[in-house]
């Protein structure tokens, strides 16, 4: 735009001087050439800002977060929030099928993309690693979940008062599976989480996997246990039971 309004006042003039009478064919003659190098300098900056502005949007693409649709349309980006927007919804709407270990309710609910919830998190302290793997020995027909979290009673033979929350974890660990192990248990995880927020209030796990029944693949069992008198006391529990056919009215069948 700015070249070409240059390039019509350039030839505006040049018209008008032409129109003068011939006494003043000399200086006419001079303030054409001065028009004409003033309409050259215009284009050498019109070239130089050209020029300027290809260069700025080649350093916008070679930015690592550039959108590599910068510049382009903008209609065509809108359509692509609006889709990314629909896709989260339908993310959102997906029922749990229990199928990633967990029965969908409380922080321990698995994650959206279907991998291992974090270590060190309340969220990950029962997240059980197995439910993420494909099983070999099961037939394809079969519908694997967990039962909802109900209470549950502790060992008899437990302490009431432990020096730290690990030997509180692993003697309820031992009490649970110690005989089982290598008979009817394959493998027991044992996790401690204590509250980010209270230093009195902590969490233990203990996961149970590889049972030898067609029904039940292993068990979860949490339990809160407090501070009290530099002493750790076990207190309430739940536990949940993984199925390998499916669930029923919160049973494994």
């Amino acid at each position: 735009m700015r070249r070409s309004m240059a390039t019509f006042a350039a030839v505006a003039l040049m018209a008008t001087a032409c129109g003068t009478n011939g006494d003043d064919d000399g200086s006419t003659q001079a303030r054409v050439a001065e028009l004409e190098a003033e309409l050259e300098e215009t284009r050498q900056d019109a070239d130089a800002l050209l020029e300027e502005n290809q260069q700025l949007r080649d350093e916008i693409r070679e930015q690592p977060d550039a959108d590599p649709g910068d510049g382009g349309d903008d209609a065509a980006d809108d359509a692509d929030d609006a889709d990314d927007a629909d896709d989260a919804d339908d993310a959102g709407d997906t029922e749990d099928d229990g199928t990633d270990g967990t029965d969908g309710d409380g922080p321990d609910a698995g994650s959206v993309d279907g991998s291992p919830l974090p270590q060190h998190s309340a969220e990950g302290l029962t997240d059980q690693l197995r439910t993420y793997v494909d099983q070999p020995d099961q037939p394809e027909e079969w519908e694997s979940g967990a039962t909802p979290w109900e209470a549950a009673e502790l060992p008899a033979d437990l302490e009431n008062f432990y020096d730290s929350p690990g030997d509180l974890a692993f003697d309820l660990a031992r009490a649970l599976d110690a005989e089982a192990l290598g008979e009817d248990t394959w493998e027991t995880t044992t996790r401690v989480h204590l509250d980010e927020d209270d230093d009195g209030l902590g969490y233990v796990a203990v996961l149970s996997w590889g049972f030898l029944d067609d029904a039940v693949a292993g068990r979860d069992l949490r339990v809160t246990i407090t501070l009290e008198h530099d002493g750790w006391v076990p207190g309430g529990a739940e536990e949940r039971f993984h199925c390998r056919r499916g669930v029923s009215d919160g049973r494994c069948v």
